[in-house]
């Protein structure tokens, strides 16, 4: 029978695992490079455009995403198989699944805290013009999606190895690929397109960025976050029967 989930374990594992990402200089770096170069683009949309909106930015934001984000998730699972803490598995109480959740959890909250730090973005525009803020939170949520999306691919890439930048490179491929076949999509017709329109990312976060929310697209990112969680406790799982 499989063990229930442990929250405080989940919660446990979070809480060390988000501390070794600020003991290290890795968040400091990520967190700075993403808030320069997004106050770069939004600088640049907004004195381009004198538009009190989010959307070029956000759109730029997406790209920036699917750079950092597998580099961010690269140690949460390759790093502990190459330890061999997974051996704890046999005599722990945690299951591989609290060990995911609790990993995935931890980047999720660092994630968050890297859009908080852009909250001066709509601020500004408040300050300066008379922007629609419920399109602004939906433009916000789309950035979480899909933001949640690719870390719970970068983290079933971490997951299949010990090697923490083999890790960050087929993280960084396969979320990247997400998003490069939607030119492929212009490139075809019938049911060809219309499985490449559904499969690319950035099909379902431009609703988001039109201030539009559509079920679908939301269950398209859950379901990316659901096969990624799910395949990599099976990982984690697989790794314990080994040790």
């Amino acid at each position: 029978m499989t063990a229930p989930i442990s929250f405080r374990s989940i919660y446990a594992i979070g809480k060390r695992e988000l501390r070794s990402f600020f003991i290290s200089p890795v968040a400091y770096i990520i967190i700075t490079g993403f808030i320069f170069i997004s106050s770069y683009f939004f600088t640049a949309y907004v004195s381009s455009t004198n538009q009190a909106d989010l959307s070029g930015t956000v759109n730029n934001i997406a790209i920036v995403l699917f750079l950092i984000l597998p580099f961010l998730t690269m140690k949460l699972l390759s790093e502990e198989k190459k330890s061999g803490t997974f051996e704890l598995l046999q005599t722990s109480p945690v299951t591989p699944l609290d060990i995911v959740l609790g990993k995935y959890f931890s980047a999720l909250l660092l994630y968050g805290l890297m859009l908080f730090f852009t909250a001066g973005f709509p601020i500004y525009l408040e300050i300066k013009a008379d922007p629609y803020w419920p399109v602004i939170a939906v433009q916000y949520l789309g950035l979480f999606l899909t933001g949640s999306a690719i870390i719970g691919i970068g983290l079933a890439a971490s997951a299949f190895t010990e090697n923490q930048i083999v890790s960050g490179i087929i993280g960084f491929s396969i979320s990247f690929g997400l998003l490069l076949i939607s030119w492929l999509g212009t490139q075809t017709t019938g049911l060809v397109k219309a499985v490449i329109d559904e499969l690319t990312i950035i099909n379902h976060l431009d609703p988001f960025v039109n201030g539009v929310i559509a079920v679908k697209d939301i269950i398209y990112f859950l379901l990316w976050i659901v096969f990624s969680v799910f395949l990599s406790s099976k990982a984690v799982e697989s790794q314990s029967w080994r040790s």
